[in-house]
């Protein structure tokens, strides 16, 4: 009866710790962009040259 309600504490411990993980990495999550960002600007990618080899 010990170990039993020793797996269901663990459990319900176990499922209470990942909820609340969960719940603070999405709370922690920021989707606003940074003030000094320009939805308009374009990114220059630098162009690699081919191996001559």
């Amino acid at each position: 009866m010990i170990v039993y309600l020793a797996g269901v504490v663990t459990g319900i411990a176990i499922t209470l710790g990942t909820l609340a993980l969960v719940l603070w990495l999405y709370t922690r999550r920021d989707n606003r962009p940074p003030p000094d960002w320009d939805p308009d600007a374009t990114v220059e990618i630098p162009r690699i040259p081919p191996n001559p080899g």
